[in-house]
């Protein structure tokens, strides 16, 4: 799997949402920036991004 998204991966998970795999990728972007990406484990699609 790539993600275009450079960055620290600080965390993987594989969760089952609504009926699909679902990846949730906690990383630590340049500039401390923490985001999470939600990742459709089947097709590979990014589901969404969220930063904080």
């Amino acid at each position: 799997m790539k993600i275009a998204h450079p960055g620290e991966v600080v965390g993987i998970e594989l969760e089952r949402k609504k009926g699909r795999w679902i990846y949730e990728i906690k990383l630590i972007a340049p500039g401390g920036r923490f985001l999470e990406i939600y990742i459709d484990a089947g097709d590979k699609s990014t589901i969404k991004i969220e930063g904080k």
